[in-house]
């Protein structure tokens, strides 16, 4: 039965998993315009980052955003170029394609 949750004592034992978005690395480039890129930035949005427009270009804004969101996670030097990766997307919540 999925989508419910069965509940004993007040306990919820079983609950589906939500599917997580996916989103490829090839769309995921300065320049590239795609709804990708739309996620992310909704995504980094709702983490509190800003500078950017909610809009399937990634631009400037995004790639600072998201360079301040790769130091946040302990990256830095090259590690920390704005550019987004597997690692950090999976947790930024994201399902990560080639």
């Amino acid at each position: 039965m999925a989508g419910y949750a069965w509940e004993v004592d007040d306990v919820i034992v079983w609950r589906p998993d939500v599917p997580k978005a996916a989103v490829s690395l090839k769309n995921l480039k300065r320049g590239s315009t795609h709804e990708d890129v739309l996620q992310v930035k909704k995504a980094l949005r709702k983490k509190g980052y800003k500078g950017f427009v909610l809009n399937k270009k990634f631009g400037i804004g995004l790639l600072r955003a998201y360079k301040k969101y790769q130091q946040r996670l302990g990256y830095n030097g090259h590690a920390a170029n704005g550019t987004p990766g597997t690692l950090s997307l999976k947790k930024l919540g994201f399902k990560v394609l080639p």
